[in-house]
């Protein structure tokens, strides 16, 4: 049975390929990110086997709370892969952490007062287990990146 699927971060690395991954298997994606309408941001996307079929973009900031409800009153299915990261940031409390939690708190709480969403799906970075990869080790749920702080 195809689900309808809404990926937020659906123009990010991991988003891409669930996206891909989701119309492969004849699913409804709603992909969301910032600036959907970019060509830049959204052509590797539009170009997706199945996505003139299957594949709506819109436009969500998931850091503000209002406009968030009216892309999952549809979707039975949230992929949540969004949050922003980049390597060059000046403040990584301002410019990544607080837009990521603002993100999950909005997303999260207009998926509870959705009518149709069904299953809330979400993804993390490898940053979460580990600053140094290491290609050799198996890393599991018992694994948490100790290193990495703010201070």
């Amino acid at each position: 049975m195809s689900k309808h699927v809404l990926v937020t971060g659906a123009n990010g690395f991991i988003g891409s390929y669930i996206t891909q991954q989701l119309l492969q298997a004849g699913h409804r994606v709603t992909g969301a990110f910032r600036n959907a309408s970019d060509p830049a941001r959204s052509t590797h996307l539009r170009q997706l086997p199945g996505a003139s079929e299957l594949l709506d973009l819109v436009t969500l900031n998931l850091e503000s709370s209002e406009p968030v409800g009216h892309a999952l009153e549809g979707p039975d299915v949230l992929i949540h892969a969004a949050s922003p990261f980049t390597l060059d940031v000046e403040n990584p409390e301002t410019d990544l952490l607080q837009p990521a939690v603002a993100g999950v708190k909005n997303v999260l709480g207009a998926a509870e007062k959705s009518a149709s969403i069904r299953k809330v799906v979400m993804t993390s970075s490898l940053a979460a287990v580990t600053d140094e990869p290491d290609g050799d080790v198996l890393l599991t749920e018992e694994d948490w990146n100790t290193k990495s702080s703010l201070h």
